[in-house]
Parts: structure tokens; C-alpha cells; sequence
């Protein structure tokens, strides 16, 4: 369908609070676009992970309401498959997965990891500051980061390189746990944990050599550049949107706002960059979230994708 639409997260709760308040004239516009077939708009599980972090069940009940009048239930799959799936449904089968602790606990672990003192021998600062970044044309902002990529490199021991992915044994077995508790629950709980355990063991360990591999001789050929580094992690062209918007913000250009609040990362690009990779498969992207939107027309325009990026207002004028 044409004029395909993909609302980032912040559109739902903006209706949803204006709603609440008696305010329906948002609402209103975006249902006259619905009705007249003029937009088609999409969600993802994206948005159901971010819906159910609420605490009050109420208004969980009333996001998902918003979000399936909005949708009318067109949903983009995992896998990008376009089908038609109750978001109030789609919720109440992923909590019986127990996925939604799961999300919490991988979210909560890279929090924690974010937030500890960073390793002065890492190749990817974490904060750069951004008060400069953020006055550069759009066109100077990867080569920026690029360079600082290859600088904070090219004064690595390839040694000590190597040992940042020699990942400490109860980081690892805390992930492995994770995962092996919610495969349990999909598929049963006479599934051998032990072998799932090991499975997963493998598949790490096999990750992070691969990944070593294809670093190091860039290192030591002073070659790392943003390209490489995401061919390194063997990277699918939709999540390679996603990574790509996430190491912009790593490296101080808009960082997400308690990035800069607490001065640690990464947490808010951690949620805004999942909705990205999905929204590339849509002719237009909605979000009321300027850093995002800042960081995210870098990516755009750098992967050459035809997604239009909007804020809320100027999506309602375009199509008015």
C-alpha cells in the first residue's frame, strides 16, 4: 500500500496523554487519515516491549488501544512479514511466553554494563562530548567518528584488544541463563536445559572469536573504518540500521537525553534503535523525538533509504 506509515513509540503516548486529558483533536486528524484509506500505519514488538514497561495496568490497556485503533492491527513481524495481529493479543501471547522479563533482564544487563567505569583500552569511547558534534553539517558527522575511530585504535594493543572480548564467565552465564530460561517456556519445560545451555555456550563463544578475527588485522592495518567494523559483527542490512544509529549516538552526536542526564549509555538508543530497523520498510517514519530524529536522518541518508522522517505536526500538515 502506498503512503505505508511507522510511528515511533512517543506518537502512542502522546495520544494516549492527550486522551486521557479530554484532548481527542490528534486523534481526531489520524483517524480521518485511517478512515479516508489515505495512510496505512504499522506497529511492532518493539512497541508492545515498551508499552508493557508501564506500571499501571490501566494505562497498558489503554496504549494498547490506541495503538490497535491506530494500526488496525497491521503489525510488522520479527522477520518483516506484514500481516494483521491484535496488539491486545499480541501482548497477552508474549507475556505467556515470559519474554517480557526476559526483555527486562537483557535491557537491565546492559544498563548495568553501560553504567560501569569504561576500560581505557577500548577501541569505542562511550562519550564523547557532543556540544561540537551536535553544530557539524550532517555530511561531516561519520567521517568524525570515523577518525575517532581509527585515532582511539591506532593506540591499541592488539593484546589488549583481544582480551575486551574474553567476556567474564558470570557475564556470560547470566546471559546464557536468560535466554535458556525463556526458550524453556516456548518450547517446554522437557527441554534439556543442559543442552540448551551448551548450545548457546557455543554460539557465543563462536560470535566473539569470529568477531576478533576480523578486528584485529584492521587494527593492525589501520583500517578501521565504520564499514568495516559493521561487517565484522556479520550484520543483516536491517540491523546494520539499527547498529549504525546506535554508534552515532555512542560517540555524542544528539545522545539520547539520559545519555547526557546521567552520563552513562546506552539506554534510551537501546529502545529508539530497534524502531528504526523496523521503519526502513515504511515510506514514512513518525517520531516526536529530535535527537532520534537527528540521529536517525544520518542513517537514512547515509544507507541511501527512501524512508521520510516527520515529526507528528508536520505529518498531519503534509497530508492535510
Amino acid at each position: 500500500m502506498d503512503n505505508s506509515v511507522y510511528f515511533d513509540h512517543n506518537i502512542y503516548s502522546y495520544v494516549v496523554r492527550n486522551e486521557l486529558n479530554g484532548n481527542y483533536s490528534v486523534s481526531d486528524q489520524i483517524q480521518k487519515l485511517i478512515n479516508n484509506n489515505t495512510i496505512r500505519v504499522y506497529y511492532s514488538d518493539q512497541h508492545i516491549f515498551e508499552t508493557s514497561k508501564r506500571e499501571i495496568i490501566s494505562h497498558i490497556d489503554k496504549e494498547l488501544e490506541v495503538i490497535h485503533r491506530i494500526t488496525c492491527d497491521w503489525f510488522i513481524e520479527p522477520d518483516y512479514q506484514l500481516i494483521r495481529f491484535d496488539p491486545r493479543l499480541r501482548y497477552k501471547f508474549l507475556h505467556s511466553t515470559g519474554i517480557f522479563e526476559l526483555f527486562k533482564s537483557v535491557m537491565g544487563w546492559v544498563v548495568e554494563q553501560s553504567s560501569k567505569e569504561e576500560d581505557p583500552k577500548s577501541p569505542l569511547p562511550n562519550n564523547i562530548p557532543s556540544q561540537k558534534m551536535n553544530n557539524l553539517p550532517i555530511k561531516d558527522v561519520l567521517p568524525l567518528i570515523e577518525k575517532q575511530m581509527q585515532d582511539a585504535s591506532s593506540k591499541i594493543n592488539p593484546s589488549d584488544f583481544s582480551r575486551q572480548f574474553q567476556l567474564p564467565d558470570e557475564n556470560k552465564n547470566e546471559i546464557i541463563n536468560i535466554f535458556t530460561n525463556f526458550l524453556q517456556l516456548l518450547v517446554g519445560e522437557s527441554a534439556n536445559s543442559q543442552e540448551i545451555k551448551r548450545k548457546l555456550q557455543q554460539g557465543m563463544d563462536k560470535k566473539l572469536l569470529s568477531v576478533k578475527k576480523q578486528i584485529l588485522p584492521l587494527l593492525q592495518q589501520n583500517q578501521f573504518t565504520i564499514n568495516e567494523w559493521l561487517k565484522a559483527f556479520n550484520l543483516t542490512d536491517d540491523s546494520t540500521v539499527a547498529a549504525l544509529e546506535n554508534l552515532i549516538g555512542s560517540f555524542g552526536y544528539y545522545p539520547d537525553k539520559k545519555r547526557v542526564r546521567d552520563k552513562k549509555g546506552p539506554l534510551g538508543e537501546q529502545y529508539d534503535s530497534p524502531h528504526l530497523g523496523y521503519a526502513v520498510h515504511f515510506q514514512y517514519f513518525v517520531t516526536n523525538d529530535k535527537r532520534f530524529a537527528k540521529r536517525s536522518k544520518i542513517v537514512v541518508n547515509e544507507l541511501n533509504l527512501s524512508t521520510k522522517l516527520m515529526n507528528l505536526q508536520k505529518f498531519l500538515e503534509y497530508f492535510t
